[in-house]
């Protein structure tokens, strides 16, 4: 529901990258840059070092140095919100950011207005006030590039794509020479199918940055999503050529692999990658890799002892949400089983975790919303459609309240899914209309309901979409294989 696109939410500077923010006592380029509040000029530089390093990917880097930068002013607030950015651990990722909420009172207002961002998406759930704190954050700076990329980067997030790239395009405008905005209009036009603008995009990056593997790793991504899969392993390939650590293309060149059904050699990237981790909790994220390959499969029995290992592997490394995310996960496998009550049981464990540990406010919230979405078709697919509209209303009065209106379409989905469980297929394809959730999960339901109301046409043209999505996630992999079997 809440992040039907990835099981497990990385808190990672890869999504939200780094601004670059300048200090008023050290101050270089524009007048206009977001200014720094920092007692160490020494802290300053490794604070830009770190900057540097995670625009490209290099996020164990960039970490160490923002260890560096705080044992060298631990009062730096902007250390403290960027390291909580990198953090994999839950309880590192709440250590740092409540230290800069602690800290923001004595330093700029754009530095205030860019922690407020992300306490408001992170601590608040509350994405549409967060994507506002970051247009303020343009108006009080227009003149830093990396505002603007920043707040492109929230504009993708909600989905607002046509905004997303005027933002990319404002930071060209300042800075022709700024390879990470060229990166992410290649990723916003491949999301759009523009496949020739994407690979332009694309390449502009790896002319300006020839060195950085990114720019490989990045076409690849584009070449993954359009079916040209031996062109993106070339690319993959090529990437850790450069940069053996950039382990990233290596769990993706893993996926495309299993894209094109080598399923072994596909895992076996991914246990490479695992093996040469410095973050042990990204090793969590290489297990998911592991048991979503199976999924691919359609190898349920390992798909289950491997998601087992990750939820264990979740909680001996302090990532609490995952655990959560991952007891989701393996009940969305015990419903393609039929083993309906294990799948109940999943709902519980996860439960359990959102109750007892000390999760991200906005993660809690996001996980309770999908165990309603998954108790009430759970109840449908048992034909208890009694409690599988009690668990709808519910979930419907959650997301009324909420933040985020535009999650209310989960809800007008899940109708869908109880009215195919009610053999109403003409409502379900009413429903599923009306809900417009462009994931592989709801096409693939859309595409089924279609199908049984008789209008094969249109259910053959979503099933091609699911299978031509090309972009790794749990319900992908949970529907491409079904797909595929289907068309």
């Amino acid at each position: 529901m809440s992040d039907f696109k990835r099981i497990i939410p990385n808190f990672g500077i890869g999504i939200l990258a780094f601004l670059i923010i300048l200090s008023p006592a050290c101050r270089q380029g524009r007048q206009d840059d977001i200014p720094i509040t920092t007692t160490s000029k020494e802290a300053r530089k490794d604070f830009i070092q770190a900057r540097d390093l995670s625009e490209f990917f290099h996020l164990d880097k960039a970490s160490d140095f923002l260890s560096q930068a705080l044992v060298k002013d631990t009062d730096f607030a902007l250390a403290h919100l960027y390291s909580a950015m990198t953090s994999t651990r839950t309880r590192d990722f709440l250590f740092h950011l409540r230290h800069a909420e602690a800290l923001a009172s004595d330093i700029s207002r754009g530095e205030q207005l860019l922690i407020r961002s992300f306490l408001a998406f992170y601590m608040d759930n509350d994405p549409v006030k967060s994507m506002g704190l970051f247009e303020e954050l343009v108006q009080a700076h227009p003149g830093d590039k990396r505002a603007h990329w920043y707040l492109s980067r929230a504009y993708t997030h909600r989905g607002k794509t046509e905004k997303a790239i005027d933002s990319l395009e404002n930071t060209l405008d300042l800075d022709k020479r700024f390879a990470p905005a060229w990166q992410d209009l290649g990723y916003l036009y491949t999301e759009t199918g523009e496949y020739k603008r994407a690979e332009s995009a694309f390449m502009k990056y790896m002319r300006l940055k020839p060195r950085e593997p990114k720019g490989h790793d990045g076409i690849a991504d584009l070449y993954t999503r359009a079916g040209r899969f031996e062109e993106a392993v070339t690319q993959y390939e090529q990437a850790l050529e450069m940069d053996p650590d950039f382990l990233t293309s290596k769990r993706k060149l893993g996926t495309v692999l299993i894209f094109m059904n080598k399923f072994e050699e596909g895992r076996e990237a991914v246990r490479q990658a695992m093996e040469r981790e410095q973050d042990a909790g990204r090793r969590v994220y290489d297990q998911e890799h592991i048991f979503r390959s199976y999924l691919y499969e359609r190898d349920y029995t390992n798909a289950l002892e491997a998601v087992d290992r990750t939820i264990q592997m979740a909680f001996d490394q302090g990532l609490p949400g995952e655990a959560a995310r991952c007891n989701l996960a393996k009940a969305a496998v015990c419903c393609e089983l039929k083993a309906y009550e294990n799948a109940i049981h999943c709902m519980s464990n996860c439960l359990e975790v959102i109750v007892s540990t000390d999760l991200v406010p906005s993660q809690k919230e996001a996980i309770a919303n999908d165990v309603l979405f998954w108790q009430a078709a759970i109840s449908a697919n048992c034909r208890d459609f009694e409690n599988a509209y009690k668990r709808a209303d519910e979930l419907k009065a959650k997301l009324e309240t909420g933040k985020d209106p535009s999650r209310l379409k989960y809800h007008t989905a899940l109708l869908g899914h109880i009215a195919m469980r009610q053999e109403d297929f003409g409502s379900a394809c009413e429903f599923y209309a009306h809900a417009k959730i462009n994931e592989p999960l709801f096409l693939y339901q859309e595409a089924v309901a279609k199908a049984k109301a008789g209008n094969k046409g249109e259910a053959n043209t979503l099933y091609r979409k699911v299978i031509n999505w090309n972009s790794d996630s749990l319900w992908y992999a949970l529907v491409r294989p079904k797909a595929i079997a289907r068309e």
